[in-house]
């Protein structure tokens, strides 16, 4: 492993330590489990054919572009193209991995805010939920679904990224899944405040 694989490993334990106090198995008592199609229009708005995929994927491959990462499809519009792709990709290997390991699981794959609870508490619930879900009976789990499409589409994207051929499958799966989970606490943060910051913001 490289040096960039050790710096990022203790992100997750980071993670993980402010997640486990507070996770325990207790049952949530006004849990309702997901209905399949709440899963799979959490799935499709996730990960397939949404706005936000679209932008998201978009964004990601400009940023890409721009860095010229992988440098070997260039900086034309066929090398942007290639990328947008590729984060396209990504997002749909990802969400498939994870939606399907958890409806065989019966893992909830939702994100439910707390906007009642203090500012810590939330933030703690955000990081949480980043390594932990709930089941069909409400008791939380560590999230096994979630953390397979981390890990695992990384490694599926060495099948066509040439940037992940620097590094064996295995080694791009833990160096990007681990970088992964940080994101992903990112990405709770955001849907946990983002409402209450559009409403200080906008009034609505």
């Amino acid at each position: 492993m490289d040096l960039d694989l050790k710096q990022k490993a203790p992100i997750s334990l980071v993670f993980l330590a402010l997640a486990l106090p507070a996770a325990g198995l207790a049952q949530e008592p006004d849990y309702t489990p997901i209905t399949a199609g709440q899963r799979w229009n959490d799935y499709v708005s996730s990960s397939v054919l949404s706005p936000s995929v679209a932008f998201s994927s978009l964004a990601s491959a400009a940023i890409s572009h721009v860095s010229k990462d992988p440098v070997q499809w260039g900086q034309g519009s066929r090398g942007y193209l290639e990328r947008v792709g590729d984060h396209w990709a990504r997002f749909g290997v990802d969400g498939t991995i994870h939606s399907g390991l958890a409806a065989a699981l019966g893992h909830d794959t939702r994100y439910f805010r707390e906007p009642d609870q203090s500012g810590w508490h939330r933030t703690r619930h955000a990081l949480r939920r980043t390594l932990f879900t709930r089941n069909r009976e409400g008791h939380t789990v560590f999230d096994v679904s979630q953390m397979a499409g981390m890990f695992g589409t990384p490694m599926a994207a060495s099948l066509w990224n040439p940037r992940n051929r620097r590094h064996s499958v295995l080694e791009e799966g833990v160096r990007a899944g681990t970088f992964g989970i940080g994101m992903q606490a990112g990405t709770n943060m955001f849907k946990e405040f983002g409402p209450d910051l559009k409403r200080a913001i906008f009034g609505k």
